[in-house]
């Protein structure tokens, strides 16, 4: 398929500018879909979607909020989409969170009074219901009791026909994209409508989409992935986004391919853990009336990728027309936007398929990366890594080394840096603007220190590239260093999720700690039964000791079990191993039992 062009002759320089003009071509279009719990659905057409934005965008110029930040707290839904184009609509600066859940009081308030600390918004939008929520909260919170909060559902929609576009100024402020948090305390990422016009650009051009697409989506949608990737590339190219609610995904995994086989959707994915729950949750009995055989792209990122995981959804879903070349696995964050690689190398179709490579897990450790060629020469241990894709034209992607910040030579690991138009303008008001996104490299002529592009954002990731593809191997602040060797969390938490049927997969963190000036590997993970007199805890100990000496050669000096749903996790749902870590030493993490250490 073609991508599409601006059919205007007017070249869109805000988000809201295109979003209209697609309104405008094709307004009695499906937009939107919600599928609700129930498997009802709700829907809007793009004049509908239009009226209720310009409905919201009435109410914040009114209230004088135009050009300040405002909170959006809102379920998964309509009404949120609705609420988030209406700040586009009024030059209003949305600031997406998750409103505080009422089983998880404690973790969620934390995160948004933290996040209301930052950002100091004018206002509130909400429900009514969660408004109402709100207010056995606000004790607790009083930042956020201080906020005038507006429940969108209440207002006028006739109020839309007095709507006026703001008078723009150059490369307006669009929102703030608060990170997961998952190595420290949420930023506020500071994106411009020219960011985000910069990276649906991209990602239109890498997953190939035009406005005859079909999206359906479980992520959560206050964020990169979830708000970038499904809801706003979907309008943006004017095509059809399906949405539900991540919890309902969660619950029942299967709703998210019913979804798929009813709207005969040609775009979806996620990260590599809903790929590995719907494998294992939706059994073969549950599978004969799927139907994946449309689906041209399934994307898969934002956590590392598991190759296992692809080839086990691969052979459970193909006979129901599941078709591997759709997969099109992809990497980026919220300080580039979104996007910064994705599947294109000797792409035969719109995903393209995954590629793989083995490396010899020793060279690894020291920062080196050999090939591995044959399953008969490989050694006793190697390391499989999934290919993130290639970087598309209009980005600047160089593998660094972060101590000399000097290019890294061929074969070896580095931190990855970006460049170029998508890149953020920075953290709202945070002094680690300048070290994150203004990076330089050492020795490099090319770039002009006094242009637009005069830094590099350090992405904080690690990787290398291959035969024009970008390989992400971990997160530098989560390295494990123990005699000489550079440890990845991910590759332990992998063998020893697997490794006991009562530890709960997606569910574990591995880190260290400083006992005796000597590091200490520790492991935690959740387990499956909720009574700790079923735990098998020798067993299980038995067989993390044994999964960790065979993949590492390594001990672990600490074993600790916890309750389900106990393990900190960001808002997107990864793992935070610093959290985890700081509650385990100071006494405040749920757990059955220590059995070792």
């Amino acid at each position: 398929m073609v991508s599409p062009k601006t059919t205007s002759s007017s070249t869109p320089t805000t988000l809201t500018d295109a979003l209209r003009q697609r309104v405008a071509r094709d307004p009695e279009a499906t937009a939107c879909v919600f599928v609700l719990d129930d498997g009802q659905e709700q829907s809007l057409s793009y004049a509908e979607l239009d009226r209720r934005a310009r409905t919201v965008a009435v109410a914040l110029i009114d209230s004088g909020a135009a050009g300040e930040r405002v909170l959006l707290l809102y379920p998964p839904g309509l009404d949120y989409v609705t609420a988030f184009l209406g700040c586009l609509y009024a030059g209003v600066i949305a600031i997406p969170v998750y409103p505080p859940d009422p089983t998880r009081v404690q973790r969620t308030l934390h995160r948004l009074e933290a996040i209301v600390r930052d950002a100091h918004p004018r206002l509130a939008l909400t429900t009514a219901p969660i408004r109402a929520l709100a207010g056995s909260v606000f004790q607790q919170a009083p930042d956020l009791a201080r906020l005038p909060w507006l429940a969108t559902e209440t207002l006028d929609p006739s109020n839309a026909e007095r709507y006026a576009p703001p008078a723009w100024g150059p490369d307006p402020l669009a929102f703030l994209q608060y990170t997961s948090g998952s190595t420290g305390q949420p930023k506020g990422v500071v994106l411009s409508h020219a960011n985000l016009l910069a990276n649906l650009d991209t990602i239109v051009r890498t997953f190939g989409m035009c406005r005859e697409d079909r999206l359906v989506s479980w992520l959560p949608p206050y964020h990169d992935m979830g708000l970038i990737g499904t809801i706003l590339t979907p309008l943006y190219v004017g095509g059809l986004t399906v949405l539900m609610s991540p919890m309902s995904f969660l619950r029942k995994p299967r709703r998210w391919l019913e979804a798929i086989t009813r709207h005969r959707a040609t775009v979806t994915g996620g990260p590599n853990f809903g790929y590995a729950l719907a494998t294992r949750k939706v059994p073969p009995d549950q599978r004969d009336d799927l139907d994946l055989s449309h689906l041209e792209v399934a994307f898969v990122g934002a956590e590392p990728i598991r190759a296992r995981t692809l080839a086990d959804f691969d052979e459970a879903f193909s006979p129901r027309g599941f078709r591997s070349r759709a997969y099109l696995p992809c990497y980026g964050l919220a300080e580039a936007t979104l996007l910064v690689s994705g599947s294109q190398v000797q792409r035969t179709s719109r995903g393209g398929g995954y590629r793989s490579v083995a490396v010899d897990q020793h060279e690894y450790e020291q920062g080196r990366v050999r090939i591995v060629e044959g399953e008969a020469s490989r050694p006793a241990t190697v390391v499989e890594l999934v290919g993130s894709g290639e970087v598309p034209e209009d980005l600047d992607v160089r593998v660094v080394d972060p101590q000399t910040q000097q290019l890294v030579g061929p074969g070896e690991t580095g931190e990855i840096w970006v460049a170029g138009a998508s890149v953020a303008r920075g953290y709202w008001n945070q002094e680690q603007t300048t070290e994150t996104f203004g990076a330089q490299l050492v020795g490099d002529p090319s770039r002009d220190p006094a242009g637009p592009s005069a830094g590099y954002l350090r992405t904080g990731d690690l990787g290398f590239m291959r035969a024009g593809e970008l390989y992400i191997s971990g997160r530098r602040k989560d390295l494990i260093i123990t005699n000489g060797r550079n440890l990845h969390p991910q590759d332990i938490e992998a063998v020893v999720e697997g490794c006991h049927e009562q530890l709960r997969p997606g569910c574990c963190a591995v880190f260290s700690t400083l006992d005796e000036e000597q590091e200490r590997l520790v492991v935690v993970n959740e387990v499956s039964v909720s009574d700790p007199r079923q735990l098998r805890t020798q067993e299980i100990e038995r067989a993390v000791q044994h999964a960790v000496m065979a993949s590492h050669g390594l001990r672990v000096d600490r074993l600790v079990l916890l309750p389900r749903s106990t393990i900190p996790k960001t808002s997107s749902g990864k793992i935070q191993r610093r959290a985890c870590r700081a509650a385990l030493l100071d006494g405040t993490l749920p757990r059955f039992s220590s059995p070792i250490g």
